[in-house]
Order: structure tokens, then C-alpha cells, then sequence
């Protein structure tokens, strides 16, 4: 099944939004809550639900950006959560609808890099990673420093190898998921249609073994985290799917 349809006609769980064919073992799901209070309230006694498990309560973010009309789809391992998005996804409809529009893919830019959404801690996040990339571009096609993030959010989606929400990823054979290998099967074939993919995180585990032009991975190991500069392996890759002149 394609990756879009495969989260738009999604059934999730009763008890957590994990996708029905996922059958994500109970020990790798973290506690439920209702409210930012309570979510406060087992960080200030260390459960270890939070921890190395993911978060039930969570919408999951497979992608991230319009994958019919992006030009480069960066692929990650997960999305992580911190407190803002807690507190953003429990308390802030709009929040919500933005992540649920993305999810069924009722939009035509990556919110996490559009300075609309500069209010989103996923744009907060996504902004600095990015900066020194978009200024470079403000500055060789002579537009504005938001102008050319727009140009970025409307040009790169994020795809992740688990889409549910957890702090690094978890050590499990989730892998063998539904969702992983459909992810893992649409990536495949988009590359293959001559699609522009480059993987910025967990290379061994999405297993690609392919040898192209149009795809492209990071020659450094440290990826967790990691900017996304002119220089860099990976903005190297977008400058030249944009044929937008690198430094």
C-alpha cells in the first residue's frame, strides 16, 4: 500500500494512536495522558514510561511536508517529542489540525520549515538546522531569509523509519513493522521513478542498498541532531536537486 494511504485509512488503537497492523508489544508503549499536568507529573517522579518507549498519546508523524509535490525527501529514524510538543499537541487545537492535515497530506509545504508555522516547535526545531542552508540560498537568488525557507518547506519532506514518538528510537524490531516497511517499500520505488531521496539518519537500519545519482547519504556518522549547512553532505544534495549554486 502506498505511504499516504496507509496512514489516511489508518485504524489506530483504542488505547493509544499506534496503528492496528504495527501490534506494538505493551512493553514498548509508554503510560497514557489525558492532560500536560499529568505528563508533569511522571517526569517529576522519573517513570520510566517515558523512557525507551512510545508515547501512546502522540499522534505519529511518518512524514512531514507534501510528498506528492517535495523535490528531495530527506529520510530520519524518528520523531522525538520534548515538552513543548506535549504541551502544544494536549493544549493547542491548532496544533493538532496542522499535524492532522500533514498526516493525510491536506497540504503543499513541510510546516516545520514554513515561517507561517514559526510558532510550532517543530519550526523551531527544523529553523536552526537549517539556517545557515537558507541563507546561502536568500543570498544567491537575491530573495529574503523567509522567502527562502518558504522556497524549502514547499521543496523537502522528512520521511521517518518509525513514526511513532519516542526520544531516540527504540533498539526493537520495529523494523519488520507495518509502517517501517512500507515507508522502507515507498522509498524504494520513488528512487527507482527517478525521485530525489537522501537518508540523514539510521542508515543501516532503513537498508537500502542502492547505488544512484538521485540518492544520497551522509558520509559523517554523527547524524543525530546534526545542521544541515551549505557544506554539508546533505545540503550539498538539495543545492544540486534545486540547481541552486553551492559555496
Amino acid at each position: 500500500m502506498p505511504l499516504v494511504e496507509f496512514w489516511q485509512d489508518a485504524v489506530f488503537e483504542d488505547d493509544g494512536y499506534f496503528h492496528v497492523d504495527d501490534n506494538i508489544a505493551d512493553n514498548f508503549r509508554g503510560k497514557w495522558v489525558d492532560n500536560f499536568a499529568e505528563y508533569v507529573h511522571l517526569l517529576s517522579i522519573g517513570d520510566d514510561s517515558l523512557q525507551n518507549t512510545y508515547q501512546p498519546y502522540l499522534r505519529p508523524k511518518p512524514y512531514l511536508g507534501s510528498l506528492q509535490t517535495a523535490e528531495v525527501i530527506i529520510l530520519l529514524r524518528n520523531p522525538s517529542f520534548n515538552h513543548m510538543n506535549v504541551k502544544f499537541e494536549l493544549e493547542c487545537p491548532n496544533y493538532v489540525d496542522l499535524l492532522d492535515k500533514n498526516l493525510s497530506q491536506q497540504t503543499d509545504h513541510n510546516f516545520a520549515l514554513n515561517p507561517n508555522n514559526a510558532w510550532t516547535p517543530d519550526f523551531m526545531w527544523w529553523e536552526a538546522r537549517f539556517r545557515d542552508l537558507a541563507n546561502h540560498i536568500a543570498n544567491v537568488v537575491h530573495c529574503t531569509y523567509g522567502e527562502a525557507l518558504d522556497l524549502l518547506s514547499k521543496k523537502i519532506a522528512f520521511v521517518e523509519l518509525e513514526p511513532y514518538r519516542s526520544k531516540g528510537g527504540l533498539n526493537i524490531n520495529v523494523l519488520q513493522t507495518a509502517s517501517s516497511n512500507n515507508a522502507r517499500t515507498w522509498i524504494s520505488n520513488r528512487i527507482a521513478c527517478g525521485g530525489s531521496v537522501f537518508i540523514q539518519r539510521a542508515d543501516t537500519r532503513w537498508k537500502l542498498n542502492i547505488d544512484a545519482q538521485n540518492f544520497g547519504r551522509r558520509r559523517n556518522a554523527r547524524a543525530r541532531g546534526a545542521y544541515i549547512t551549505p557544506a554539508s553532505d546533505c545540503g550539498q544534495f538539495i543545492l544540486q536537486r534545486l540547481e541552486i549554486p553551492a559555496p
